[in-house]
C-alpha cells in the first residue's frame, strides 16, 4: 500500500548536452532523477510518469544501461510521448528505450493494461488510466465511492490562451476538465511549462519538463507533483 502517487513529466533523460547549457548538464540530470526517487521513497509514493523519459527515442544501449542502473524505484505507471516512440509509432514501442525500460521491469504498467489500481489508504483506491502521444483519451468505468479516478496522458495542454505557442496546437486545460467529468484529476505531459488548473474541485496538473534543455527556459523552476489523501496535490 502506497501513502500517495508523485507524478512527473517530459523528464527528456539524454546522454548529450543541450548547447544552451554551461554548467556540467549530466550531473544536475542524474541527480534530480535521484531527488526524485528518494522523495518517493521517502514518503512512500507511488511514481506515475506522464510521458517522454528519454529525449530520443533509440538512444545508444550503454545510454538504456545506465538509465536502468540508476532506476532503484520502479515507475508504476507511465504512458508514451511522442520523444519516446520510433516515429511516433505507438507499433514500434519494442525498438524504444521505454519499451526496454517496461520489459526490465523499471516500467511496470502502461495504458493497455490499465486501469492500475492502487491503494493509498484501506478506505480509498487510486484508479489510473492512460493516454500515449495521439491516443485517444478512454472513458473511466464506472466504480463505488472511494475510488479516485486519475487520466494520464502525453499531449499538448494549456493553462489558458495566452500561453499558447504558434504552430502548436492544443487543448485547454479547462474544456478537458469539462469533457472528461469522469476523471478526479487529470495529468499532462508534452507542454514543459508547469501549471495546475482547478474546475469545481477537480484538477488538471501538468508537471512542466525536469530540466532547461533550451535557452527559452532560463527562468524555468523543474517541479514535480504529489498527491495524498490528507494533502491533497502538492508542488
Amino acid at each position: 500500500m502506497y501513502n500517495g502517487l508523485l507524478f512527473t513529466g517530459d523528464i527528456h533523460l539524454r546522454p548529450d548536452v543541450p548547447v544552451c547549457r554551461t554548467d556540467d548538464f549530466l550531473v544536475a540530470q542524474w541527480a534530480k532523477l535521484e531527488q526524485i526517487q528518494k522523495l518517493a521513497k521517502r514518503q512512500n509514493l507511488a511514481w506515475i510518469d506522464a510521458g517522454d523519459i528519454f529525449h530520443k527515442a533509440v538512444p545508444s544501449l550503454h545510454f538504456v544501461n545506465q538509465v536502468i542502473a540508476r532506476l532503484h524505484c520502479s515507475i508504476e505507471f507511465g504512458v508514451m510521448g511522442n520523444h519516446d516512440l520510433p516515429a511516433h509509432n505507438i507499433g514500434r514501442m519494442m525498438e524504444s528505450a521505454w519499451g526496454t525500460l517496461y520489459e526490465s521491469g523499471r516500467l511496470r504498467n502502461m495504458p493497455h493494461e490499465a486501469p492500475l489500481t492502487i491503494d493509498v489508504t484501506d478506505k480509498l483506491v487510486a484508479e489510473i488510466y492512460g493516454a500515449n502521444y495521439g491516443e485517444s483519451i478512454p472513458e473511466p468505468l464506472d466504480a463505488p465511492s472511494g475510488v479516485f479516478k486519475v487520466l494520464v496522458m502525453h499531449g499538448m495542454v494549456y493553462a489558458s490562451r495566452n500561453d499558447i505557442i504558434p504552430n502548436a496546437p492544443g487543448s485547454m486545460a479547462k474544456k478537458l476538465l469539462r469533457d472528461h467529468k469522469g476523471y478526479d484529476l487529470i495529468v499532462t505531459g508534452h507542454n514543459h511549462q508547469s501549471f495546475m488548473v482547478e474546475l469545481n474541485g477537480r484538477h488538471l496538473v501538468n508537471p512542466g519538463s525536469m530540466t532547461r534543455q533550451t535557452a527559452d527556459q532560463a527562468d524555468h523552476i523543474p517541479r514535480i507533483v504529489t498527491w495524498t489523501p490528507k494533502d491533497g496535490l502538492q508542488w
